[in-house]
């Protein structure tokens, strides 16, 4: 009489068990969000705005840099980057855009602007040694030299345009 009350307790707590697990990984399951879909919406708006914009390359510049400051560097480096298309010749929105591709670890794209910048301005010491530091990510251990000494050379007022080529 004990024995089958037992047994029939263990067998209603086990399926009790069962039922309450399987209620909760639905209810978790429902509540599950796919938290890159907002991400992805608010680039998307944001990429509207920005080639319907009239802001000028400089707004363009302070605004991504005020968005790298509170670590929004998806929608920075579109900012960035919106600064460049509407000024190549802009060394510090060029320059900055590198740095912040560096700082994401993307190292080829911050090659890219920063060797641009560096053709716009070649006199900016601080373009020459965020390169250097690119160079040096990007295992080129000898341009990350050539470009360190560069940037030493332009802070001392040591180098000349020739010694930037």
């Amino acid at each position: 009489k004990y024995f089958w009350g037992f047994i029939l307790i263990v067998v209603f707590g086990f399926t009790l068990n069962y039922w309450i697990n399987s209620k909760m990984q639905t209810i978790y399951a429902q509540e599950t969000v796919d938290i890159n879909k907002p991400i992805e919406s608010v680039k998307g708006a944001y990429t509207t705005f920005l080639e319907n914009t009239d802001k000028s390359a400089d707004t363009l510049l302070f605004e991504g840099m005020n968005l790298v400051e509170k670590n929004h560097f998806d929608i920075a480096i579109m900012t960035l980057e919106k600064a460049v298309e509407k000024d190549p010749n802009y060394r510090d929105a060029t320059l900055y855009t590198g740095y912040v591709f560096a700082k994401q670890g993307n190292y080829n794209k911050a090659k890219f602007y920063l060797e641009k910048a560096r053709a716009i301005d070649p006199l900016y010491a601080k373009t020459h040694e965020l390169l250097g530091y690119t160079y040096l990510q990007l295992g080129n251990a000898e341009n990350a030299a050539l470009c360190y000494n560069k940037s030493k050379a332009l802070e001392h007022g040591n180098a000349t345009d020739e010694d930037t080529e």
